[in-house]
């Protein structure tokens, strides 16, 4: 959407002012109301006993008259345009976005020169601001009289009444657009989230659904199958998982804002418990690396006030990444800590160690990075949205050459 602007001139300050008008991204107003505006305009002239009563639109150079009263008298056409270089009444009104009242032109004097309205006699006025809900300008409602004229504060408040019920027919018109908007990219959503559902199912578990049909006859043939032919089905199955984990990836930075902004919905969840059952998922990997784990945990608990998934998805993350970053054959210590109303699960190995650069590079949500990232430090930037939401969080510390320690802090019960 690109915003509008007219500039009008102001007599009582001698200024020139900028004001949002309509955007291009407004909607038309319907026949039906202004048919309803045309009434109003014509039963409010009838009552405040003027010639004239308009509904004025602000265009980026020129004050359009948009309706008109059909009172015996009234000098304006619909449709006519003033050029912006008068600070005629309703200008003056858009500009201000305050009321106005002139009871008698001829004897202001900062109204009685270069004033277009006395041409046809309109020497008094009163108006009013008309706003879109978002503050932009739509133009004013007014009434003018040939004669002089103070109005009534009966007659003021019934102006401004009629010029609050034109506003909340734009606001239905706008919430009408902005439903509309809504339902786009509701539908658009729901496409994307069946074609990720689509891939996700012909390239992952399709590709699943092969490897394991392949690993099985790999397992079952063990015994007939020699090094060289083991290793070329190895190869080919390790190819295959290579597929499904670089859709998983894609489908991973597809949704991260929905995962980031997903409710947690808090259990008591026992941390002992948690941590054996991520670490049991992980074994496989554990053992190909030759890594020591050292636990010092509580047998039975502690107990936190967590979601339970999302924080052992945290667990999951952070035991990936040091798994993953931790040199063969070392030693991951894993132990916790109750403090008050906290508990700290600390996890620590003597591996590679990162720079305080990498750990920023980690954690930074911009979207452009977060595409150069490995699927593991996607996963950890999860992981501590994670905690967070779970009004806990996540802290890395490393040393190049030393090893990396996390400690993720969550309630206690």
């Amino acid at each position: 959407m690109k915003a509008r602007y007219s500039t009008i001139f102001i007599r009582e300050t001698n200024e020139w002012v900028k004001i949002r008008i309509t955007s291009n991204d407004k909607p038309e107003i319907s026949s039906k109301i202004l048919g309803k505006w045309q009434e109003v305009l014509d039963l409010a002239a009838k009552f405040i006993d003027v010639p004239a009563g308009l509904i004025m639109q602000l265009n980026e150079n020129n004050i359009k008259v948009f309706l008109r009263s059909s009172s015996e008298g009234n000098p304006f056409e619909k449709g006519e345009e003033s050029d912006l270089k008068h600070g005629l009444y309703c200008e003056t009104v858009c500009g201000t976005k305050k009321e106005l009242l002139i009871p008698n032109a001829l004897k202001d004097s900062l109204w009685r020169e270069d004033n277009p309205d006395l041409l046809v006699d309109m020497i008094s006025y009163l108006g009013v601001p008309i706003r879109w809900p978002d503050g932009e300008i739509f133009g004013s409602f007014c009434v003018l009289d040939n004669k002089e004229n103070s109005y009534s504060t009966m007659f003021k408040q019934y102006l401004v009444s009629i010029r609050d019920s034109v506003e909340k027919d734009l606001n239905i018109l706008y919430k009408a657009i902005e439903i509309e908007k809504k339902k786009v990219e509701i539908k658009e959503v729901e496409n994307v989230k069946q074609k990720i559902l689509s891939i996700f199912y012909h390239d992952v578990f399709g590709n699943i659904q092969q490897l394991r049909s392949n690993l099985q006859q790999v397992v079952e043939s063990i015994d007939d199958i020699d090094t060289n032919e083991l290793r070329v089905h190895l190869e080919k199955l390790n190819e295959q998982t290579a597929v499904s984990h670089k859709v998983l990836e894609d489908v991973l930075l597809w949704s991260k804002e929905d995962i980031l902004n997903l409710p947690a919905v808090s259990s008591q969840v026992n941390i002992a418990e948690s941590i054996k059952a991520v670490l049991n998922n992980l074994d496989q990997s554990i053992g190909l690396k030759r890594l020591q784990i050292k636990l010092n945990i509580q047998k039975d608990g502690p107990f936190a006030q967590v979601d339970k998934n999302m924080f052992e998805t945290a667990l999951r993350s952070v035991f990936s990444f040091i798994i993953d970053s931790s040199n063969p054959r070392g030693i991951i210590w894993i132990r916790t800590v109750s403090d008050k109303d906290r508990i700290s699960i600390e996890i620590e190995d003597n591996g590679m160690g990162f720079s305080k650069e990498s750990i920023i590079s980690i954690f930074n949500k911009e979207s452009t990075q977060v595409e150069q990232k490995s699927d593991t430090q996607v996963a950890l930037l999860v992981a501590k949205e994670f905690l967070t939401c779970n009004r806990g969080k996540l802290v890395m510390e490393s040393l190049e050459g030393k090893g990396t320690k996390f400690i993720l802090q969550v309630r206690s019960i």
